[in-house]
């Protein structure tokens, strides 16, 4: 007995192939799953070399015996060979743009699967473009696409056997992309303006303000129809990322372009003020993912107080001083 082949069209379906064996007048196909004894035999008399068998469990490892019998069932040949079902379609459960190039999704998970292979073609594009990644979990993230651009989605449940049958399509349109050159100028000891360039077909703007030093206070978020935005109420010796997004016409902000700010220069002029200045902005993205930052900050805000407590000190001195020599003087003239 041989074996040509066994493939799996679905599910639910092996499709067994075998060479002709002399002398036989029908087969006997038997298949079982593999390590249950809950799950009943398919057993199939044949008296062609192919059969279609249905009714199997997706996702499911068979054993497959195939048999060749004469006349009066005088047994011929036996073969033995395992085989698997495809796994049943897994269903996209939640599809979202997260930034203006990616789409994060969720599926449901199958029995018998070995990997997922999810598919996002961009519509309206010619030649049409299609994406493709495997995962081997139930969640994964599509990244490289276009702006403001329609995806349709889809997925297929994969095994050693096949593919299973393609899953619902969702449609997601990602975000917006965000403005460029954003900056930020200072316009007071506690005020600043930040600017950017528009981007295409925007109307809103969102803006966040965050004080990274501390983290438990909640950002200051605003919206701008224009291409500006004054922020006031800033602290002092203080750093803050500001973040600004394209809002879509579904009022929903894409991913930020932001910027590094810091309050610290305007307290040091003038006090040592140009090497804090050189130090602090302009290691600013060697130091930004330092979890020390705040307390290096700490330091620099201190050693501030202290040359200002210093120069205070001085003047103090000095006004003693010339307090005294005034009165040296005043006695010198009564006299």
């Amino acid at each position: 007995c041989n074996i040509v082949s066994v493939t799996s069209p679905s599910a639910s379906t092996l499709n067994v192939i075998w060479s002709s064996y002399d002398g036989s007048s029908f087969y006997v196909l038997d298949l079982r799953v593999v390590n249950s004894t809950d799950i009943a035999p398919v057993m199939l008399t044949v008296s062609s070399t192919q059969r279609l068998v249905q009714g199997l469990r997706a996702g499911q490892v068979y054993q497959l015996t195939l048999s060749a019998y004469g006349m009066l069932y005088v047994p011929l040949c036996t073969v033995i060979k395992m085989t698997m079902t495809v796994p049943a379609a897994s269903q996209i459960t939640s599809s979202q743009a997260i930034s203006s190039t990616s789409i994060k999704f969720n599926w449901s998970n199958v029995t018998g699967v070995e990997s997922y292979i999810l598919f996002v073609e961009e519509r309206f594009s010619s030649p049409l473009r299609i994406y493709n990644r495997t995962f081997n979990s139930s969640c994964g993230q599509m990244d490289g696409l276009t702006p403001s651009t329609t995806y349709d989605c889809y997925i297929y449940s994969s095994n050693s056997a096949g593919r299973g049958a393609k899953s619902n399509t969702k449609t997601t349109i990602t975000l917006v992309q965000p403005p460029t050159n954003v900056t930020l100028t200072a316009t007071g000891k506690s005020t600043a303006r930040v600017t950017w360039n528009p981007v295409s077909k925007v109307l809103l703007y969102q803006v966040t303000v965050r004080d990274i030093g501390r983290p438990n206070k909640p950002p200051v978020v605003r919206n701008s129809q224009s291409t500006s935005m004054d922020i006031g109420y800033l602290e002092p010796c203080s750093f803050y990322i500001v973040g600004v997004s394209s809002v879509n016409i579904f009022l929903v902000p894409g991913e930020p372009s932001t910027v590094a700010y810091n309050t610290t220069r305007f307290l040091l002029f003038g006090v040592g003020g140009y090497l804090a200045y050189q130090v602090i902005p302009k290691t600013w993205a060697a130091v930004q993912s330092i979890t020390k930052l705040p307390a290096m900050l700490d330091g620099v805000c201190r050693a501030i107080n202290t040359q200002t407590e210093m120069l205070r000190e001085q003047n103090r001195k000095l006004d003693t001083i010339l307090e005294q020599n005034r009165s040296l003087a005043a006695v010198g003239l009564s006299s």
